[in-house]
């Protein structure tokens, strides 16, 4: 009776671990994949600044590179200089709609101005503040 008991005790220990071992590994699993899809949301969001980076500095070093003898009229001048430094404020955008926590937020500060809004009787029967609220409700 006592090697029975030692028995079931010694399997039931090993069990024990077994289980302990792949709930451990489970949640290690579950972190690495969040780990993972935070490092893709994070290479994706520097890809598409780089991408906003070329596509508002690209057209200012052509114009410089090919006006070398100042021959084009100052509008081309300014524009591309304006273009140029327009990226900054698209980081802004860019970091803001690709990080879900400032999404959310800005999401819930604009419905919150769209029902005080609302409720002091401009666009009372607007139907876009309707559907804005709709949509706000099913995410």
């Amino acid at each position: 009776m006592t090697t029975t008991a030692s028995h079931y005790c010694y399997y039931h220990h090993h069990y024990y671990n077994v289980v302990v071992l792949v709930l451990l590994a489970q949640e290690a699993t579950a972190a690495s994949y969040v780990a993972t899809m935070k490092t893709i949301r994070q290479v994706k969001t520097v890809f598409v600044i780089f991408i906003a980076f070329v596509c508002c500095w690209s057209p200012y070093i052509a114009v410089l590179l090919y006006d070398s003898t100042d021959s084009l009229p100052l509008p081309v001048h300014l524009y591309a200089s304006m273009l140029a430094h327009l990226h900054a404020s698209l980081d802004f955008a860019i970091y803001s709609l690709m990080n879900p926590n400032l999404r959310s937020s800005f999401v819930s500060r604009l419905v919150a101005c769209c029902h005080r809004l609302a409720l002091q009787g401009h666009y009372a029967s607007s139907p876009s503040l309707q559907i804005l609220s709709i949509y706000i409700v099913t995410i």
